[in-house]
């Protein structure tokens, strides 16, 4: 056994060495991963250099996010091999992480701009526009008259299934059918739409082309002036000449996300449109 006052370190001095506190140093004894070389009858614990080399292992390691239990394993297999598999796997793990970080930082900051789009937005007023192409997934059929709490029981399994982030769920909204696009009361069958950001994008994406559409954002209940809305923009297809190609979006474009106050939502109605 070593004298203490010879080749041995206090656990404070080691601390300061190593740039750690003295808790880390219990912590490691406590693991198993040091054992002090000598308890003095003051009960300070002492250490020898062989325990210095040991924890300037673990305390690297540790600033490189290992845990307890893998530098556990490494100490007990110390070799050059098999440092460079646990090197090799903890770079793949950090790759990963920087690829779902990057895909986190996209999905943020495509939804900044679409907040600042929502920001500019002008409602109550047609727009004759060409709009770029984007992709997106839709439900099945979703009856009309079924109760309300069924729909929302559809729309929720159908975003569970999409398995969409919320930041890309709230870029939604509905399908009607062209068949059913008239200024009545009467309920129609709709599918419930989730537009895809670039990270999103999968096998099952639909792509809805860029092309002419016929719009309008308005900040009222699109149910409640159904009626109204839609007989607008008919007229304004009737005199300008168009007519209608395919389905039509209805876009959430300001919802319970953005503001408490439900007389503030938005939604834009989009309606494919060809010259006649």
């Amino acid at each position: 056994m070593i004298h203490p006052d010879e080749k041995t370190f206090t656990s404070g001095e080691f601390a300061k060495l190593l740039g750690i506190s003295k808790q880390a140093i219990s912590l490691y004894e406590r693991e198993n991963i040091i054992t002090p070389e000598y308890i003095g009858d003051n009960n300070y614990h002492y250490y020898s250099l062989s325990q210095y080399r040991i924890l300037e292992i673990v305390t690297q390691l540790r600033k490189l996010n290992f845990s307890i239990k893998e530098i556990k394993d490494y100490l007990n297999h110390r070799d050059i091999e098999f440092l460079k598999k646990i090197l090799s796997k903890k770079i793949s793990s950090y790759q990963h992480d920087i690829f779902i970080l990057n895909t986190y930082t996209t999905t943020l900051t495509n939804y900044f701009s679409y907040m600042e789009y929502m920001d500019n937005i002008i409602t109550n007023q047609i727009f004759l526009e060409q709009q770029p192409k984007f992709y997106y997934i839709k439900s099945t059929e979703i009856l009309p008259n079924i109760p309300s709490h069924e729909k929302i029981r559809a729309r929720i399994n159908f975003l569970k299934k999409a398995n969409l982030t919320a930041f890309i769920i709230n870029r939604g909204g509905w399908i009607i059918p062209q068949d059913a696009f008239k200024p009545d009361n009467k309920p129609t069958v709709i599918h419930y739409l989730a537009i895809l950001d670039d990270s999103a994008i999968t096998s099952n994406g639909i792509l809805s082309p860029s092309q002419m559409y016929c719009s309008i954002a308005v900040n009222s209940n699109f149910h409640k002036d159904k009626a109204s809305i839609i007989h607008k923009l008919l007229n304004f297809i009737q005199l300008n000449n168009l007519e209608i190609i395919g389905d039509i979006f209805i876009l959430s474009i300001k919802n319970h996300w953005h503001t408490k106050d439900k007389n503030e939502y938005i939604l834009k109605i989009n309606l494919p449109v060809k010259n006649k």
